[in-house]
């Protein structure tokens, strides 16, 4: 266990919309590869309407089912064979800390999310994330 909270990424601010959450920030003991799962933890600033975007390793294999886990709702959505990503929005987050968990699920299969993607809509982009 830390001696120290460690600091959450503000999500949210016009200084970096959209945010970027990787595998390493998510607060678990497992590992950081596609079966792993982890939960990411940040911080609201501002309370609102969200674009909430799943980037996985892989493009699907088979058509499947990209889920969304957040403090307050659950959210799915089917995902096709070619996608590497999936969108949700509008998703209205409260301020506050708030957790989230994103994976995949097609033929018996489970990974977790890459990347995730928290734009904040009424705001201009501040940043260009790069896809590889």
């Amino acid at each position: 266990m830390a001696a120290y909270e460690l600091a959450l990424p503000y999500v949210g601010t016009a200084y970096e919309n959209p945010m970027r959450l990787t595998r390493q920030d998510w607060r678990a003991d497992g590992e950081w590869f596609d079966k792993g799962q982890g939960t990411s933890w940040f911080d609201v600033r501002f309370a609102g309407r969200y674009e909430i975007t799943l980037w996985f390793s892989d493009v699907q294999a088979a058509d499947g089912v990209a889920h969304l886990k957040l403090k307050t709702a659950d959210m799915s959505t089917t995902i096709t064979v070619a996608e590497p990503a999936v969108r949700f929005a509008p998703v209205e987050l409260a301020a506050g800390v708030t957790t989230l968990e994103g994976w995949v699920e097609s033929v018996g299969d489970r990974r977790s999310v890459r990347y995730v993607d928290i734009r904040r809509l009424d705001l201009p982009d501040s940043i260009q994330p790069v896809n590889d």
